[in-house]
């Protein structure tokens, strides 16, 4: 009986090595998948951070066919950083949601690109909300309502606007301005345009840029 009971340990002591063994395995295994997961998190996220100091005068004009096109990027420039999405063809917007100095005052810049029309409008402003030339301006995120919150008055709606921002997949600014009624003898609101824009890769939104620049 004495051989009995050392090839049952043998054997079950080879059946333990076997198990840890397998145990390893998986263990590595896993390991190599989150870091390859990882690494793959952190290249898409540097894909999406341009170097715009490196690019030429030419390639600046025509920015929206030298960077990704489907949502927010970030864009270095001379020190600073801005966030940018190109995602509309016929125009590129700039927007800022988390101030360096920590505030939350949310402004935004859209451009004509180069595409649009014959192409001579490319980076001529249309509507900034520093300096607004709209009467009035309704923003929306997959078709949810914030009214404007880049004005004062909308400041309130700043918050809840930037989480719907960040979970959402569309904005969409609607531009107006006024317009004499000769039937109600009363100037009114005119709708001039609604601009969309995709909203993928939003942690590009909680880059700090200079909110007074």
């Amino acid at each position: 009986m004495g051989w009995l009971f050392v090839f049952v340990f043998l054997y079950l002591g080879n059946c333990s090595k076997h198990l840890y063994m397998k145990k390893l395995l998986l263990l590595s295994a896993i390991t190599i998948a989150g870091s390859s997961l990882s690494f793959n998190v952190i290249a898409q996220q540097n894909s999406r951070i341009i170097d715009v100091d490196k690019f030429t005068e030419k390639q600046v004009e025509e920015l929206e066919k030298n960077i990704p096109n489907d949502g927010w990027v970030q864009l270095n420039y001379q020190g600073k950083s801005y966030i940018a999405n190109c995602s509309n063809k016929d125009y590129r917007m700039n927007i800022g949601l988390v101030c360096a100095d920590g505030k939350i005052n949310p402004f935004f810049i859209i451009e004509y690109s180069s595409s649009y029309r014959d192409g001579d409008y490319g980076g001529i402003d249309f509507a900034s909300s520093r300096t607004p030339s709209y009467t009035d301006l309704k923003v929306m995120v997959d078709g949810k309502p914030f009214g404007n919150p880049f004005s004062d008055k909308g400041k309130a709606n700043a918050s809840s606007f930037i989480e719907a921002l960040k979970k959402g997949s569309k904005l969409t600014m609607s531009f107006y301005d006024t317009e004499f009624n000769p039937e109600t003898g009363k100037d009114e609101l005119k709708l001039n345009r609604s601009i969309d824009f995709k909203t993928t890769h939003p942690e590009m939104l909680d880059t700090k840029v200079d909110c007074n620049d």
